[in-house]
């Protein structure tokens, strides 16, 4: 069967584009702890001058509700990132599954090849012998 070997790059193809998915959705989940974080070291500074200033302490209300609006919308996107990567990470199982599947019906396809040609090689071999052993017996 010539198309297994085709069908195989194919899964191949489609499991790297899965995990290329995954690994995208994985990076944009890093991006949003990374901003997470810097927002966190901002507030930190913001708080600080609060403290020091007398008229920064007065807009730092103002600050802290954008600070939870950000941080909700963090957690949003997160949330909705978690549920695509749960999905990704299933396509890639899927897609994984799908190659091995193919890979071990190429493999068995092979050895199947193999063992024809053993047994097509043992059958010549004993003809040879047979007539050897005739011309022996009649001569």
């Amino acid at each position: 069967m010539k198309s297994l070997p085709t069908l195989i790059r194919l899964r191949k193809h489609t499991l790297d584009e899965a995990r290329r998915e995954l690994t995208e959705l994985q990076r944009a989940v890093d991006a949003i702890n990374q901003a997470r974080a810097s927002l966190d070291r901002e507030l930190a500074t913001e708080s600080a001058t609060a403290r020091d200033d007398i008229e920064a302490s007065y807009r730092y209300g103002e600050y802290l509700v954008t600070v939870r609006e950000r941080r909700s919308m963090f957690d949003q996107q997160e949330s909705e990132l978690a549920q695509r990567i749960t999905l990704a990470e299933a396509g890639v199982r899927e897609a994984f599954r799908d190659l091995k599947q193919f890979e071990i019906a190429d493999a068995q396809r092979i050895e199947s090849e193999r063992a024809a040609e053993t047994r097509k090689e043992q059958l010549s071999l004993d003809e040879v012998a047979l007539s050897s052993f005739r011309r022996q017996e009649n001569g």
